[in-house]
């Protein structure tokens, strides 16, 4: 019986220890809340397609760096933020259309689409990244070589 009330005294200290280490695991550095974005922005996209990946790659690590950022929580906000860092004579036709569309998608009198739904994203995202950019962009000889 000795032994069984030890064994039990051992199991009832393992969770009590095992605690701060799940805890420390668990712990997670604070976000700072500020109303500016953090690192360096993506570089303007001019329409050229040779450019097109890097500029998705450049968003997406700014978006993960400023996740926590209304403008990156808001499925439209981080599509209007995109699109203005989208110009050029190539591109700033493209741009103004999708801009008035979302607009129009998120203000409509009849189901307008709520701000939130990351479909307004997701198409956007889609758009860009297999569709638009690549029939839009302005192909010079250089890019071409």
């Amino acid at each position: 019986m000795a032994q069984q009330g030890q064994a039990a005294a051992q199991q009832a200290q393992q969770p009590a220890q095992q605690a701060p280490a799940q805890q420390a695991a668990q712990v997670v550095a604070p976000v700072a809340t500020t109303d500016k974005l953090r690192g360096t922005p993506p570089d303007i996209f001019k329409g050229n397609r040779k450019h097109s990946e890097t500029f998705l790659h450049q968003f997406n690590l700014y978006w993960g760096l400023n996740e926590s950022h209304e403008v990156m929580q808001v499925p439209y906000f981080r599509a209007m933020y995109a699109l203005s860092l989208m110009r050029g004579p190539n591109i700033d036709d493209w741009v103004n259309n999708q801009v008035l569309l979302l607009r129009e998608l998120t203000t409509r009198a009849q189901n307008p689409i709520d701000r939130n739904d990351p479909n307004l994203w997701n198409d956007f995202n889609t758009t860009v990244a297999q569709k638009t950019v690549p029939m839009f962009c302005h192909f010079g000889k250089s890019d071409l070589e």
